[in-house]
Formats: structure tokens, C-alpha cells, sequence
């Protein structure tokens, strides 16, 4: 009967002692996540941190990504290649004109 109890004290504290843990990683580690759609796909981004910081890198990440496709995509009337490609448009873009320089090194 001793030996019971004692075996159901040390679950009991096991179980609190890894609820505590849980509770305290969810407060510190913050698990966020965004999801749009942009490159003819969804894009989604996890982060883990604080939660003051979490959401503005991922916004910072993607609104970067939205403005590399904006720019980069053939089917996009506000994109330089569009207007290139329909209206022979010079590029004048400098990340533009950087990766058709690398990609011209590659080939």
C-alpha cells in the first residue's frame, strides 16, 4: 500500500514537472505560422521565438518574397520583364540586370 502511493506521488510529479516544462517552452518559444499565396503556389512560413518578434520576420520574409515576384514575373503587367517582353521596355532594374548577368556566368 506504501508502495503505491509513493509510485503515485512520483507519476503525479512527473506529470507536473513535464507539464511545467511544457507550459514555459509555449510561453518562450512561440510557434507562428503565415501562409499566402504568391509565385502561382501557397507559401507558407514557420517561425519559432518570441512572440514579439515571430510575426514581423515572417511579414518581413514574405512581403520581400511578394516584392521578388512582383518584379521577377513574366505575367505581371507591373513587372520590368513584362514590359519588356510586350513593349521592348529597357531594364533598368539593378537586381534584375544582376541575376541576367549571373545567369549569362552559369550558362
Amino acid at each position: 500500500r506504501k508502495k503505491l502511493m509513493l509510485a503515485f506521488i512520483l507519476v503525479a510529479v512527473v506529470f507536473l514537472v513535464s507539464l511545467g516544462i511544457r507550459l514555459y517552452n509555449q510561453y518562450r518559444f512561440h510557434l507562428e505560422k503565415q501562409t499566402r499565396f504568391m509565385m502561382d503556389t501557397y507559401v507558407t512560413i514557420h517561425a519559432v521565438g518570441p512572440q514579439n518578434a515571430t510575426a514581423p520576420a515572417i511579414n518581413s520574409a514574405l512581403d520581400r518574397m511578394q516584392e521578388i515576384d512582383t518584379k521577377f514575373n513574366v505575367q505581371n503587367p507591373d513587372s520590368p520583364i513584362y514590359a519588356f517582353n510586350h513593349m521592348g521596355t529597357p531594364i533598368s532594374d539593378p537586381e534584375i540586370i544582376e541575376v541576367v548577368h549571373l545567369a549569362l556566368q552559369i550558362a
